[in-house]
């Protein structure tokens, strides 16, 4: 075994941590068997929704060049209403998207999700498939894509009908 110098206070601060991580794994390990507590232990959920909560408000004041809180346009809400529609996903071709910026603003807004299309086979024995990018995309609308989409088409009602006589 080789042997290695490290700095005291670096040694220090790693013993402290761990001794820390061990008494939180510990309480952990104990509330795993309370069937009361079991239930609000998954952490990695609640998690996730709070760094995306964060990153939305992050983006809000970010002065980008597609405001994270911008209002839709027309288009905007016409492509969400037929991405909505879409059973799995809305598929676009490479053309089709740069000739619309308006998808890529919807991205921007965290209306849908953009991924890439794919061809692959799933060999006997490999740890992974093997994936082909193909020149089109899925685009899904996300939840603040229907939430925002559910606002646009209730402003539009009112104001038919307010401009009704």
């Amino acid at each position: 075994m080789a042997t290695v110098e490290v700095d005291e206070k670096d040694l220090e601060t790693l013993i402290f941590a761990t001794a820390a991580i061990k008494q939180i794994e510990q309480a952990l390990a104990q509330r795993n068997h309370d069937p009361f507590v079991r239930l609000h232990l998954d952490y990695s959920a609640a998690h996730d929704r709070l760094v995306a909560a964060w990153r939305s408000a992050q983006r809000a004041k970010a002065g980008t060049a597609v405001d994270w809180d911008g209002d839709l346009t027309e288009v905007e809400a016409s492509f969400l209403i037929a991405i909505k529609k879409a059973e799995f996903c809305y598929e676009v071709i490479g053309d089709f998207r740069l000739k619309n910026k308006a998808i890529d603003d919807l991205a921007s807004k965290g209306c849908v999700q953009i991924g890439q299309r794919t061809t692959g086979v799933v060999w006997s024995g490999e740890a992974r498939p093997d994936l082909r990018p193909l020149p089109n995309f899925g685009v899904r609308i996300t939840q603040r894509g229907i939430d925002k989409l559910e606002s646009f088409l209730l402003a539009k009602s009112r104001e038919v009908i307010d401009a009704k006589p």
